[in-house]
């Protein structure tokens, strides 16, 4: 009996606050939307993974090439990253960059680089040591009302995941996304980021339409969310 390969999917949320943050009511969308058409998901959060800071030491490289030296969470993670059709990343920007979480995470990913570089369309990468065909979609939240404050952390994406030749299927900008997760303002937004979901599980790509409609503008009045953003932060009380 031929039993049909499940599409899987690994979620990574890089939010540091995990389960309570925006980022994860957005990956729960996808992730459900994947799910309806029989994909296999797992998330993890980066921040609660035991995973050490890289030493540069490159060991993985020249001693025991594709293996690290220190004992965590890491090796485990790879070999998740290796078996999965697609990596989802949850990716608040922190500072115009991605969380400290997630970016220890990728220089981990050493061991997967081979001792040979090569120079093409103007700029140098560091070879894998083998071909892991890993899609990529980046699911990205910002407190800030535009879209420019994605450009450099998706810039840093995109020159990461091109260097590990993985292909980046769709990104998704949720912009103030207080206000795409709780108000009415990005309700269409949710539901086509479920859509989206469900076509790469059932395809293995998402329509450019459909990336469109999750990307589509929400916020008319940034002055306004600005200004909005302000009383909260005087009002705010954290224990």
């Amino acid at each position: 009996i031929m039993v049909e390969k499940k599409f899987k999917i690994l979620a990574l949320n890089s939010s540091h606050r995990c389960e309570k943050g925006n980022t994860e009511i957005l990956l729960d969308k996808f992730l459900k939307g994947a799910q309806s058409k029989g994909a296999e998901t797992e998330l993890l959060y980066t921040k609660k993974l035991k995973i050490h800071s890289c030493t540069a030491c490159y060991r993985c490289i020249f001693n025991t090439p594709g293996k690290c030296f220190q004992k965590d969470e890491m090796a485990e993670l790879i070999k998740k990253i290796k078996n999965a059709d697609l990596l989802v990343s949850g990716i608040p920007v922190y500072f115009d960059s991605m969380p400290s979480s997630l970016k220890k995470i990728i220089e981990r990913l050493m061991p997967l680089l081979g001792k040979v570089f090569e120079f093409r369309e103007n700029r140098t990468y560091h070879l894998p040591l083998e071909q892991i065909n890993s899609g990529v979609v980046n699911i990205l939240t910002s407190g800030n009302p535009e879209k420019e404050s994605f450009d450099s952390t998706k810039k840093n994406l995109k020159r990461i995941f091109n260097n590990m030749q993985w292909k980046i299927k769709a990104e998704f900008y949720f912009p103030a996304s207080h206000l795409a997760v709780h108000s009415d303002a990005a309700e269409n937004q949710l539901e086509w980021l479920y859509k989206a979901g469900a076509e790469i599980a059932a395809n293995q790509r998402i329509a450019e339409k459909t990336i469109e409609k999750v990307n589509m503008s929400y916020i008319s009045e940034p002055e306004k969310i600005i200004k909005e953003m302000n009383k909260i932060f005087r009002d705010m009380k954290v224990s």
